[in-house]
């Protein structure tokens, strides 16, 4: 192989591909290259060959990460009984992720990749799948719910095109980023059934 195992060893899969995903959040998939995650990684490509066959199977570790993380914000909040006061904290997490969020609408301009769409279409599906149930266990009928879903899930990707077409319609500050997060939230708020 003309690689010692304990250069290909010392770095994990899970290491390249975490690094990956760093760039990947900062910069959108392009940035995924193969010799700039090796150079921040003070690797060498043949470490990267010893964990993967091609960029191809590095970008998939770093869809599945998207994936995880989606999982990782659902399964922070799930646990909180009241579905109003989920779906109100969810809201509030991905709105702060708005300013910095160009990562996922590099993905959506990619659906022409198998691997992308893929990825787009399971995250997008886990993140209305929970807003559904979060809707229909705070009195909405399924279908109701799925559609509100939907609304909402139009609303995230909505603002993340004007975060990074139109950038001087966001806010721009702390004080004006929390004002809008709490007009968002009035707006997500009428979503919900009516209060008994």
């Amino acid at each position: 192989m003309g690689m010692g195992r304990s250069e290909g060893s010392r770095l994990g899969r899970d290491d390249w591909a975490r690094a990956a995903f760093e760039m990947f959040s900062a910069s959108g998939l392009s940035a995924v290259a193969v010799e700039r995650v090796a150079e921040a990684l003070g690797a060498t490509k043949g470490s990267f060959y010893w964990h993967f066959r091609n960029r191809g199977e590095l970008v998939n570790a770093v869809l599945e990460l998207w994936l995880a993380e989606t999982e990782e914000i659902i399964d922070d909040i799930v646990g909180i009984s009241d579905p109003r006061e989920r779906l109100r904290l969810l809201f509030e997490r991905v709105f702060a992720l708005v300013p910095r969020d160009r990562a996922e609408l590099d993905l959506l301009r990619r659906t022409d990749d198998p691997a992308v769409a893929a990825a787009i279409e399971r995250v997008s599906a886990r993140r209305v799948a929970f807003m559904t149930e979060s809707l229909t266990a705070a009195g909405l009928a399924p279908g109701v719910a799925h559609d509100r879903a939907v609304q909402a899930y139009a609303m995230w990707l909505g603002l993340l095109q004007l975060q990074a077409s139109l950038p001087a319609l966001m806010p721009a500050t702390a004080a004006e980023r929390d004002r809008f997060v709490q007009s968002a939230l009035g707006v997500l708020d009428g979503l919900l059934p009516a209060r008994e």
